[in-house]
């Protein structure tokens, strides 16, 4: 049976994990369609993954096998290891005890082709099926949190669309290791509008409440413009001079209404516009 290769580079770090790594090699086998390269990165203590990926013994796998061993442990640095050693255009990253639902791949490359600015990781939202880690899971997770928080932020009267980045909490035993949670989130506001100070802290509060441990000061916001709309400690030089451009452009925007409001009558509907510089 003739099985289509794709230009995809799959990168999978592994330590002692042999029979689980060979399951997850069974499991692309079982694809309609193969990437053309495995990278597998082996900081492992003994020879048998190395025997595994040497020997092609799973004879239906049409990819070609690269086995390295890790200069460095740790999945990370594995990861930036299987990088570099890669020579398609495309690239994924796989635990070794994943297991692929059948046609996972061929779905995702003609998601990738139907829509370029599609990444990888959308194809985490699919039903990944038995054996997902939790390295996946938590991935998944956290791509959920991160499009339905944008979403929910998309919808303001005043928001075109947004887009939401998680740094979450770093937990550990020792509290020295803590680190706290953060976000970011890009809006793309309507043209012409504009947020006031308490929807902008009415969104950060929004991301900081669907997330454990983290407070509104650790939301940071900005627009298309690049201009930061969020400003954690609000009598700094930098709040206080954003509190007064605040202030003057209200002042202007009231003035402009008031003109308008009095002159309307006057001279008809649509045939006046005023502008007030404070």
């Amino acid at each position: 049976m003739h099985v289509e290769l794709l230009p995809i580079a799959v990168v999978i770090p592994t330590r002692n994990r042999v029979l689980a790594l060979r399951r997850a090699l069974e499991s692309l086998a079982d694809q309609s369609a193969h990437p053309a390269e495995l990278i597998v990165i082996d900081a492992s203590d003994d020879t048998s993954t190395q025997a595994l990926c040497m020997d092609q013994s799973i004879a239906r796998l049409a990819s070609k096998v690269l086995w390295q061993v890790a200069d460095v442990r740790g999945a990370a640095d594995q990861r930036n290891q299987g990088v570099g050693a890669c020579s398609q255009p495309v690239i994924g990253f796989m635990d070794d005890d994943i297991l692929f639902q059948p046609h996972c791949f061929a779905r995702l490359w003609s998601a990738l082709q139907s829509d370029p600015r599609l990444g990888g990781v959308n194809a985490m939202t699919k039903d990944p099926g038995f054996g997902v880690s939790q390295f996946m899971e938590n991935a998944r997770y956290q791509h959920a949190l991160e499009t339905e928080l944008a979403r929910t932020i998309a919808s303001l009267q005043n928001v075109q669309g947004a887009r939401v980045h998680l740094a979450m909490a770093r937990q550990s035993a020792f509290v020295s290791d803590r680190r706290p949670g953060s976000a970011s989130v890009f809006l793309q506001l309507k043209a012409g509008r504009r947020l006031d100070e308490e929807q902008v802290q009415a969104i950060a509060n929004l991301v900081a409440s669907s997330i454990p441990e983290m407070s509104a000061a650790q939301v940071t916001v900005v627009d298309q413009a690049g201009r930061l709309l969020s400003s954690p400690d609000s009598n700094s030089d930098v709040g206080q001079r954003d509190k007064m451009f605040e202030f003057a452009h209200r002042l202007e925007e009231s003035y402009s209404n008031r003109i308008q409001e009095m002159i309307t009558p006057l001279v008809g509907p649509g045939r006046v516009r005023a502008q007030v510089v404070a």
